[in-house]
């Protein structure tokens, strides 16, 4: 009896910090991905997809303060969108007229 204590006791040395140490890991996994999914994206300009009821485009947008509040039209027209909070990368809102787009940044 007294030789298998010897070996469950150095078993139990070898197991419980490998327990321990996999956890910290996925801890810290974790909260990497989560400090990536919360960064917020930064006023300026960027390329994005815009999706509406008559096509898909690739074109620059505006954001500020979390919200993309100008898209630039290649032939050098815009248009304000309100409602286009982001979130992820991605925001939906209307424009002026009622019209329903979505955009990824």
């Amino acid at each position: 009896m007294i030789k298998y204590f010897k070996y469950i006791v150095l078993l139990s040395l070898l197991i419980i910090p490998l327990m321990f140490s996999n956890c910290d890991n996925r801890r810290d996994d974790t909260y990497d991905d989560r400090t990536e999914q919360e960064e917020e994206i930064q006023d300026g300009a960027y390329d994005a997809t815009v999706i509406s009821s008559s096509g898909t485009y690739q074109v620059e947008v505006e954001v500020s303060n979390g919200q993309v509040e100008y898209v630039y039209w290649p032939n050098g027209g815009h248009m304000s969108l309100s409602g286009a909070t982001i979130v992820g990368r991605h925001a939906e809102g209307t424009n002026s007229n009622g019209e329903y787009f979505e955009i990824d940044i």
